[in-house]
């Protein structure tokens, strides 16, 4: 992941995000300078707290898509884990 030491906030953190994936032709074709829209930013957000959970979590994501077991030495193993159509 990417540094967030030199924003001052989680908020300013997604705008930047969301502007650069605005930007970035990878991820859209639209290069506006309008105002962010939720759906934009939301997307954003999700990405954020997506990223690091499948990082730490890969293994337990797999058995959850698997619908197989999780490991019992796991820290997750006491939640009630499911997905969401999100991931």
């Amino acid at each position: 992941m990417f540094g967030l030491f030199p924003y001052s906030s989680f908020t300013k953190v997604i705008c930047v995000l969301t502007w650069c994936r605005r930007w970035i032709p990878t991820y859209s074709n639209s290069r506006n300078s309008e105002p962010l829209t939720t759906e934009e930013v939301g997307r954003s957000l999700l990405l954020l707290v997506k990223t690091p959970q499948g990082e730490v979590f890969s293994i337990e994501i797999d058995c959850l898509k698997e619908k197989s077991l999780i490991l019992n030495k796991s820290k997750l193993v006491a939640r009630n884990l499911l997905f969401d159509k999100l991931g």
